[in-house]
């Protein structure tokens, strides 16, 4: 059982390392994309950087629906979870930019029919 709980821990460790450091390490990987795709990217890093967190998730998620290579798969995702990270932390600090958003993406969700049922 301590083996399976210290493996959980180290996965874990890995996984948080990657997230947080994801967004930052990997900001040139699209230099060389197509326009619109680069356009996304660039648009939702300023969008995150400014705490603008409905316009960056709506941004990296265009990027999702895109054919983009592993590796920006990768920094996207990275990103997401880092964005969702701080919104939620931000909106359970009282940050009502954060609160809103939230509630922006749950209803685009289900307004798009992405949104999981019973919720």
């Amino acid at each position: 059982m301590k083996n399976k709980f210290g493996n959980l821990l180290g996965l874990l460790t890995v996984l948080f390392m990657l997230t947080a450091c994801g967004s930052r390490t990997d900001q040139s990987i699209f230099n060389t994309s197509p326009p619109e795709i680069k356009h996304f990217w660039d648009q939702a890093l300023t969008a995150d950087q400014a705490n603008d967190y409905l316009a960056a998730s709506t941004n990296y998620t265009a990027l999702l629906r895109q054919s983009i290579s592993a590796e920006q798969l990768v920094a996207v995702q990275a990103a997401v979870a880092a964005l969702n990270e701080r919104m939620q932390n931000a909106a359970a600090k009282g940050d009502a930019a954060a609160q809103k958003a939230i509630t922006d993406l749950k209803n685009l969700q289900s307004a798009q029919g992405t949104g999981r049922p019973g919720r």
